[in-house]
């Protein structure tokens, strides 16, 4: 067993399964197809793990944590390529993953943050389960933020 949550961590654990039961707050496992920004919500093509078939849900905010190559503009990931293409995020400054800011906000993009990897342009070295975490407890703080608005 690990060391219990810092406060402000389980605050907003609790915050967020406060949102999931009230049933404003998802999340979903699966292959992203396609994205596409329409009106204030984005709009998601998505496989469930497991499931061959195509859903399509409008999201008012997308956490994406999957993690790029050495070189964004190579991905394969459809959802990143789509992004990229759509002007829905851009490279950082070396080009290996998006620009985000102190927030891990996507520059280019509306509420919508990113993690891991996904940031290591900004962070540098984010693989690691305890960086991630970490950084996981501050985007939900920041979404808690954004929503409190």
């Amino acid at each position: 067993m690990g060391r219990p949550p810092a406060p402000h961590r389980a605050g907003s654990r609790r915050r967020l399964q406060s949102l999931i039961a009230e049933g404003r707050l998802t999340v979903l496992a699966g292959r992203i197809q396609s994205i596409r920004e329409e009106e204030d919500r984005l709009v998601v093509n998505y496989r469930r793990r497991g499931s061959s078939q195509v859903a399509e849900d409008r999201f008012a905010y997308l956490i994406n944590c999957t993690g790029p190559l050495g070189s964004i503009a190579r991905t394969r990931d459809p959802l990143l390529k789509g992004m990229l293409a759509d002007g829905l995020a851009r490279p950082d400054e070396m080009g290996i993953a998006f620009d985000v800011d102190e927030f891990s906000r996507i520059a280019g993009a509306k509420n919508a943050w990113a993690m891991g990897p996904l940031t290591k342009g900004r962070y540098w070295e984010m693989i690691a389960v305890p960086d991630i975490r970490g950084q996981a407890a501050a985007v939900a703080d920041d979404i808690e933020a954004e929503l409190g608005r």
